[in-house]
């Protein structure tokens, strides 16, 4: 588990997994974690970014950690249709809309979720 106040003061100096999830009851998420956890990533948040940052926190506030990344995919996708639904989903989140942005929004991702590298 990543000791979120040694990765925002020093992140040079904290070696982590990269896929240690900050639980959801966490008082150490902010929006400065959030922005170095997707640095690590090589992304840059966006407003659009942000919004399923927040949406994904609303729900797991509301309904606890998903039964599965594709149950957890499908409530995205139909949230975001207006959007370009999956597509929209993974171009903002090229790793998984799921595993990366859940890493990102400091939530734990469903046990179903894989992590890959895209190159």
């Amino acid at each position: 588990m990543v000791d979120i106040m040694k990765y925002i003061l020093k992140p040079q100096e904290t070696t982590a997994d990269p896929y240690a999830f900050i639980p959801t009851q966490s008082n150490n998420w902010n929006e400065i974690s959030a922005e170095l956890f997707a640095d690590d990533d090589g992304i840059r948040l966006s407003d659009n970014h942000w919004d399923i940052i927040h949406y994904l926190r609303d729900y797991y506030q509301s309904k606890g950690v998903p039964a599965s990344s594709r149950l957890l995919l499908e409530t995205m996708v139909t949230e975001f249709a207006p959007d370009g639904g999956k597509l929209y989903l993974f171009r903002l989140f090229p790793k998984g809309p799921v595993c990366q942005a859940c890493k990102i929004a400091g939530l734990p991702a469903p046990d179903d979720c894989y992590h890959k590298e895209v190159h």
